[in-house]
């Protein structure tokens, strides 16, 4: 039940429009290959697919694979960890049409298992948490990132996410 709890409030920010700050057009990604990946399922069928994302040598932290998310959101608490700064307030809508507070973060070293990502400007704000013994996650890789890629597919029995450079 707090599998889908979480994966409705997840909703309310994938897809999420950002309003102000800088948005990032999704470059050509400057790597590809094969990330492992971990399915979560609870007994109605919600699932959520988490990556492993490094930001340097920092690493690796758990992030909801989320296509349907426009935007690579980071929570907070990570950007203080890492030492990121905030750039510029901006409001957000989610999917749900409900309201949020968010701040530009720029990334510039990271990589998804060992794919590397290029330098992007993602969202903080806050993240739904899935109480325990759900997964736990400190992100969500958007559409933003994977749009990059020229195929990205998900091998959801294998547990592996495959990126591909462009053609």
């Amino acid at each position: 039940m707090a599998l889908i709890a979480c994966l409705a409030a997840l909703l309310l920010l994938g897809g999420c429009a950002v309003i102000g700050g800088s948005v990032s057009v999704a470059p050509e990604e400057v790597g590809q290959g094969e990330v492992g990946m971990e399915v979560f399922s609870d007994p109605t069928g919600s699932t959520i697919l988490m990556v492993p994302v490094f930001f340097g040598d920092a690493g690796p932290f758990q992030f909801v694979l989320d296509t349907g998310a426009s935007r690579t959101v980071l929570e907070p608490g990570l950007v203080d960890e890492l030492g990121l700064s905030r750039g510029s307030d901006a409001a957000g809508t989610g999917i749900g049409g409900g309201e949020f507070n968010a701040s530009t973060v720029e990334v510039e070293s990271w990589r998804v298992g060992d794919v590397a990502l290029q330098p992007r400007t993602v969202v903080t704000t806050e993240i739904p948490s899935v109480p325990e013994p759900g997964p736990q996650f400190r992100g969500l890789l958007g559409s933003d990132v994977l749009a990059g890629f020229g195929t990205v597919q998900i091998d959801y029995d294998g547990q592996i996410l495959t990126l591909q450079g462009q053609e």
